[in-house]
């Protein structure tokens, strides 16, 4: 039997706890044909709740009661196993350069998804990141928040490069840190 890996972090930002995403798996990969189904069963109480969640609904005209209707995913729940590589979006939002401080720049990451060192960026991607488009639109989230950030602040030069940021899980720094409003609507221009 092949191992299933829950991240844990995820399903609380997606306010989902384990047995309702069991379900979606399950469901998921008897609708793929997928892998064989794993020994799980749930209930007609987390189907419900499901569907109040907007992950699953009813392709019939009723409301879902309980009883045995035809189910499926919502566009929300399809983004969540779509495997879908979002290395190149990652790619292209990551800074290329930054300043080195001294007037300079240094570079931080690859120009083109060809480089030597693009490749082993998405092996480290693939590595620490995964497959899980859920998981890869969070890390690319928590990197649009320290690249706007940091680009407010004047610390762009501290980031660090794209290997080094994704051996070191820096969006962990940033995930859960809300987005910043424009702080100046307080002052008055004269």
């Amino acid at each position: 039997m092949d191992t299933i890996v829950i991240d844990l972090k995820l399903l609380k930002n997606l306010d989902l706890n384990v047995n309702e995403y069991l379900t979606l798996l399950k469901m998921h990969g008897l609708g793929e044909g997928g892998p064989s189904p794993f020994p799980f069963s749930s209930s007609d109480r987390i189907i419900k709740r499901l569907v109040e969640k907007h992950w699953i609904t009813s392709t019939s005209s009723e409301e879902y009661t309980g009883t045995a209707l035809e189910l499926e995913f919502t566009e929300k729940a399809t983004r969540l196993f779509d495997q879908e590589d979002l290395f190149q979006e990652f790619l292209e939002l990551f800074p290329t350069r930054v300043p080195n401080g001294l007037g300079g720049f240094r570079p931080t990451s690859p120009s083109s998804i060809q480089a030597k060192s693009a490749q082993i960026a998405k092996g480290l991607w693939m590595k620490h990141v995964g497959k899980g488009v859920g998981r890869q639109r969070e890390v690319i989230e928590a990197l649009r928040k320290e690249v706007a950030h940091r680009n407010k602040d004047g610390s762009l030069q501290y980031m660090n490069n794209m290997q080094a940021w994704l051996r070191q899980g820096k969006w962990e720094d940033w995930i859960n840190i809300p987005d910043q409003p424009d702080n100046t609507s307080h002052i008055k221009q004269l």
